[in-house]
């Protein structure tokens, strides 16, 4: 990261070119494997976020690489795929330009990150969801209770619609076995009931 931040600087055309070259790699693997009966659903680009921000200026994101995710989902939506935009952390200052750019959905919903279910349902129903359920704080330290009444609050919040509830990120060995399971018996056994 810190050679990618001196190079935009120092030689940004260079970092445009890299940019390009990748985003055409991408395309032309779209063009490959593409197949909606075998992926109908794919993760695109990677994090530009932390907890308390944007790891790059909106300003670059907005010129330089919303272009060019924009380009990626295009050629995936080509071939019938719904395209999941991937980033931990706060997205609030470049999701409407993500929104802009043809995501269909949006993962993993960093609960810490303000990236609440309700939040993101409430500015942009159409986007599918995952995720939301914290894993920093509440999966690893809150009791299968609390994870429960948690995960039934999230479903409640989608109003029903396109949501894969799980994680914030990845599960860690710190996530005690019955919370995971209380996170998935809740998803498993008691979605009726919590749809109403």
């Amino acid at each position: 990261m810190s050679l990618f931040t001196e190079l935009m600087f120092e030689q940004p055309d260079l970092v445009e070119e890299w940019l390009d070259a990748r985003n055409r790699m991408e395309i032309r693997r779209v063009s490959a494997i593409a197949d909606p009966a075998l992926i109908p659903v794919v993760l695109t680009y990677d994090d530009i976020a932390y907890k308390n921000n944007l790891i790059f200026s909106t300003d670059w994101l907005r010129q330089y690489w919303v272009p060019r995710l924009k380009r990626l989902n295009a050629a995936w939506h080509t071939r019938d795929t719904y395209c999941l935009f991937h980033s931990d952390g706060n997205l609030w200052p470049i999701l409407d330009d993500l929104v802009a750019a043809d995501i269909d959905g949006l993962n993993p919903l960093e609960v810490l990150a303000g990236m609440t279910v309700r939040t993101v349902r409430e500015r942009y129903p159409k986007l599918f969801l995952t995720g939301g359920i914290d894993v920093s704080q509440l999966l690893t330290y809150g009791t299968p209770q609390d994870i429960r009444a948690t995960c039934r609050q999230a479903i409640a919040d989608t109003r029903g619609r396109g949501y894969f509830l799980g994680s914030s990120t990845e599960l860690h060995w710190d996530v005690p076995l019955e919370n995971a399971r209380a996170m998935y018996e809740t998803v498993l056994h008691e979605p009726k009931r919590v749809r109403g």
